[in-house]
């Protein structure tokens, strides 16, 4: 009996020790965009551990979605399109200012743009006349 006690003690003392993992809750966008936040960050095309070095250089303030975090590196998706890999410790999520700045607001467009009237073929339209209307056929 006293070995259950001394075994239930030391459960509780161990899971009262345990640190909460979770982090705290921010509202999530439907893409959340991150920043280059040093001068210059090396862009690997096809892995952090190609031979031939880093493809090229982001400048600060880049524009970028993360798709992937894995071991210090995240696999990344420029505004352009261009997919690849950079350093976590190089990039931060973006300021609210440098995303409304670079990825611009669509423009609401009218209904008749979006859905311009059908050409019924054999049926002409003249701006400013009005269709006759035909009667019903007699029997």
């Amino acid at each position: 009996m006293k070995r259950a006690v001394l075994y239930l003690l030391i459960v509780a003392s161990i899971a009262g020790c345990a640190k909460s993992r979770t982090r705290p809750s921010a509202a999530a966008s439907t893409t959340d965009y991150y920043a280059v936040k040093s001068s210059a960050a090396p862009f690997f095309q096809y892995g952090p551990l190609q031979a031939n070095g880093p493809n090229r250089s982001l400048s600060r303030d880049t524009l970028l979605t993360i798709s992937k975090k894995s071991f210090g590196y995240a696999r990344v998706r420029l505004t352009s399109g261009e997919e690849g890999y950079v350093a976590m410790d190089d990039i931060h999520p973006a300021p609210a200012s440098l995303v409304a700045k670079t990825i611009p607001t669509p423009t609401p467009t009218p209904a008749a743009l979006r859905y311009p009237e059908p050409n019924l073929p054999g049926v002409e339209s003249t701006p400013g006349v009005e269709p006759t209307a035909i009667g019903a056929p007699s029997p």
